[in-house]
């Protein structure tokens, strides 16, 4: 979509290689459940030669220069401009996101985007709110259940219209505390409508849309000036780009613990206790222990190490023997 988002762990040196979207293309069945999406990109060296073209799709990032493409998502940005008395004072197209909220069909769900026009006065701001596939947006409201908008299809966006003053210059969103709401209408692809009258000035005979949209035609006469015109739709796609030079120590320390586990495995742990108590004018020693591992190899040396240890106490001379028993 044009902006670059830095990670949390970014150190903010970049690669300086470059990305170019050629073309973007999705796929769904016809339930609506997305089966691919790709991205056609072109890849420059930091020299600003191009490397090569590649496809990222969801499944299967590309890797070049020492980082890792991966198909991250899409949206929708719709191409208006907006003139105030026949001068156009913004041509572009505007990046949509959505408010999904848990449980939703994101597509079944409107995109929202933000013009601002802070050089206007009073300052205006422009709240769209894009239907992509009208079709299948007025199919779900006459069947009562939403319509997945998989295609462009008669695109169609609400919009509202605000004036007073710009709080917040990004187009994430619109803080509307010092703006009050002006007019409120609807626009289709190939549209002008006026937008502080909230009526379609010209383009409703080249449109699929329902009738009564349509009806909603300026009356003669003059107009407020500030028009809004809606040529195309296009589509944006969004990547993730990741590089991480921890890599080879991450690797370094993985080999590390798998020799651990291994000589782990391999090695035999036993734990023995030799416990000795007094007993009549001497004393009983008692021998115990178990392994963690081969025990059947534990059993067959305990009886060895136990003859071991009566073969040492033998050779122990006999006043010695008392002394340590009177302990």
């Amino acid at each position: 979509d044009g902006d670059l988002r830095t990670g949390r762990f970014s150190s903010g040196s970049h690669t300086g290689i470059g990305i170019e979207l050629l073309d973007y293309s999705d796929a769904f069945r016809q339930s609506g459940v997305p089966m691919d999406f790709t991205s056609k990109v072109e890849l420059f060296n930091p020299d600003g030669s191009l490397g090569r073209t590649d496809s990222v799709t969801i499944n299967h990032p590309v890797s070049f220069d020492g980082v890792r493409i991966f198909q991250f998502g899409f949206g929708w940005a719709p191409v208006v401009t907006i003139s105030d008395r026949g001068v156009a004072i913004f041509h572009g197209p505007v990046v949509m996101g959505q408010n999904a909220q848990p449980g939703d069909n994101p597509l079944t769900v409107p995109w929202i985007g933000f013009v601002k026009l802070p050089t206007l006065r009073p300052q205006v701001a422009i709240k769209l709110e894009l239907y992509p596939d009208s079709v299948a947006y007025f199919a779900g409201l006459i069947a009562g259940v939403p319509q997945p908008m998989t295609q462009a299809k008669d695109p169609f966006m609400r919009y509202s219209l605000w004036k007073g003053k710009l709080l917040d210059p990004s187009l994430s969103g619109l803080d509307t505390r010092f703006m009050h709401q002006v007019a409120t209408g609807g626009i289709g692809q190939g549209w002008t409508v006026d937008l502080a009258r909230g009526c379609v000035a010209s383009g409703t005979s080249t449109a699929g849309l329902p009738r009564q949209l349509a009806g909603t035609v300026c009356p003669s006469g003059r107009g407020s000036g500030l028009t809004m015109s809606f040529p195309h739709l296009r589509q944006y796609s969004r990547l993730q780009i990741s590089r991480d030079t921890t890599v080879p120590w991450v690797l370094g320390a993985a080999i590390l613990i798998l020799a651990g586990l291994v000589a782990a495995m391999y090695s035999s742990r036993r734990k023995v206790w030799v416990r000795a108590e007094r007993k009549d004018a001497g004393s009983a020693v008692q021998i115990g222990g178990f392994a963690l591992q081969r025990k059947d190899r534990f059993e067959e040396a305990f009886p060895k190490l136990v003859e071991d240890l009566n073969a040492a106490f033998a050779r122990i001379p006999a006043d010695r023997r008392v002394e340590v028993g009177a302990r």
